[in-house]
């Protein structure tokens, strides 16, 4: 495994270094290529980038030495934005290459899945079954910012999102222990019954379940939640896509015993 060493490098000369150290253990020409492709990348910078994005852009001189144009330096020197006027339209449709000039929002794949999707949405559920979808939270986004305190206070964030009619029908209660259940497994949450989420859905947030054998985070493991994937399918997949289907997983509430 190759490692960055701490060399004060910004990110883009470590990607480089990486690329170059597994270009090198492959030999050959590709070895060769991804070499001088790396030192003229060292040699133009990010910087330089953008000045030539700049240059050679709408705004910029192009290639001629006297013409006035919008640089880099000059957008330095201003220190603050600079006004090139209203939009001026001309980029769209002339920078499409499909036939009739047109963006294909609905590709014939897509189409021709419509009708198995209408029919699965269109099937009624079984008695009791709700469809559970995931959930980010506005301060926790990924499971590593659980170990921060700061993001940690409040009131707790893992818990099943229930539609007041639906809790109402199930003889469930805002605050109390519930179980969820799929064909996969079970979970323990608490309910929290809102309005934010329609009748028949609930919602689980995902990065949760810290309290699980190897987890080394201090402030995560003092609120552990539950993990969601407790209650997908690994073996379920999109029809169209192949990916692995994390949301739209029937699923029935019931009282914690």
């Amino acid at each position: 495994m190759l490692t960055p060493r701490r060399s004060g490098k910004e990110d883009w000369q470590i990607l480089l270094d990486l690329a170059t150290g597994i270009a090198r253990r492959t030999g050959g020409l590709r070895a060769r290529l991804h070499g001088m492709q790396a030192a003229f990348l060292r040699r133009l910078t990010p910087r330089r980038v953008i000045a030539l994005a700049i240059r050679f852009g709408p705004h910029g001189a192009g290639l001629h030495p006297f013409r006035k144009g919008l640089s880099l330096r000059q957008l330095e020197r201003a220190g603050q934005t600079i006004d090139l006027g209203p939009l001026q339209p001309g980029r769209l449709p002339r920078r499409l290459f499909t036939k009739g000039k047109t963006i294909q929002l609905a590709p014939a794949p897509m189409l021709a899945d419509l009708k198995r999707a209408d029919a699965r949405f269109s099937q009624a559920p079984a008695a009791g079954e709700l469809v559970l979808i995931g959930r980010r939270q506005l301060r926790d986004n990924n499971s590593w910012m659980h170990n921060a305190p700061r993001l940690m206070k409040g009131r707790d964030r893992c818990t099943l999102w229930m539609n007041p009619a639906d809790a109402a029908r199930l003889g469930l209660d805002d605050g109390q222990q519930v179980i969820i259940r799929s064909t996969t497994g079970t979970l323990q949450a608490p309910l929290q019954v809102t309005g934010q989420i329609r009748d028949g859905a609930v919602s689980f947030p995902h990065g949760y379940g810290h309290d699980r054998d190897g987890t080394r985070l201090t402030v995560a493991s003092a609120h552990p939640g539950a993990c969601v994937n407790d209650v997908t399918d690994h073996l379920l997949l999109d029809n169209l896509s192949a990916t692995s289907a994390l949301n739209g997983v029937p699923v029935t509430v019931e009282t914690a015993s």
